[in-house]
């Protein structure tokens, strides 16, 4: 189809190819099958410009880095190793070209933390349930959007920051606690029940707050924030060790804000 279009485009002088983009997914742990996908990309470059007498093309060789976001998941992507390949593969280019790689979500994710704030705890039979001021609304990814099977993200309490968290299953109820955002809905909940290594669940209390980490990328933006008009958390961006507000805080008057009553 790309072959067609490039051809199509030989009869039309003001359509002009300025370059290819390519996507291979996301959170690709393994650099030699990013890399495998930049190769097939140059190669068709190469191709297309010699058969078309196209002038070079700028390549964008996409993202998809993976960063942890799982408890459980692998090593970050080995930047190194994609990144010495693609210096050498740009230095024995024959052709004056520009390059691009997006690296969003792994600059991103790992900046950022999303805390939530136990308002109840309870107890449904043998499970007991920390309801947090923040769910799905605010932070679906972590929350497992997307998703098929409900993964635990890494969350610790701010009290001992040191001390992650540790998937418990249904045979060990006493020993966990389910962590569920405030909405009515039964997908608004953080994976399975986890222990917080730092006590047992009855130490989790109303005010007690949790840090969900490798927050910083499809956060707010990617959420369902207008779900049953529930407000908006703050935002602050932390520089050099010192915080800045950088989103106030919405208030439950947000859900009516920019309507107008009817005459």
């Amino acid at each position: 189809a790309a072959t067609s279009l490039l051809g199509s485009m030989r009869s039309h002088p003001w359509l002009q190819p300025v370059g290819l983009h390519t996507y291979g997914g996301t959170q690709c742990h393994d650099p030699e099958l990013w890399l495998s996908q930049v190769a097939f990309l140059h190669k068709r470059a190469r191709v297309w410009e010699g058969e078309m007498g196209l002038p070079p093309l700028h390549l964008n060789v996409g993202g998809g880095f993976a960063v942890p976001t799982f408890l459980g998941d692998p090593p970050p992507f080995d930047l190194g190793r994609a990144g010495e390949a693609m210096r050498e593969r740009i230095a024995a280019d024959s052709v004056d070209r520009s390059w691009m790689v997006e690296l969003g979500r792994y600059l991103t994710a790992p900046a950022g933390v999303f805390l939530a704030t136990v308002r109840d705890v309870k107890r449904n039979g043998a499970q007991t349930f920390a309801v947090l001021d923040g769910g799905s609304q605010h932070h679906s990814a972590a929350a497992g959007l997307g998703g098929v099977i409900k993964r635990n993200p890494p969350v610790v309490r701010i009290d001992t920051p040191g001390e992650a968290t540790e998937p418990r299953g249904a045979s060990d109820p006493e020993a966990s606690v389910q962590l569920v955002g405030p909405l009515c809905t039964p997908t608004d909940r953080f994976g399975a029940p986890v222990q917080l290594r730092s006590g047992s669940p009855g130490a989790i209390a109303p005010w007690d707050t949790l840090a969900f980490l490798g927050a910083g990328a499809y956060g707010l933006t990617f959420s369902n924030s207008r779900f049953l008009s529930h407000p908006t958390p703050a935002e602050i961006m932390v520089r050099e060790g010192e915080a800045h507000l950088a989103r106030h805080r919405r208030g439950f008057e947000s859900a009516v804000m920019d309507q107008r009553a009817l005459p």
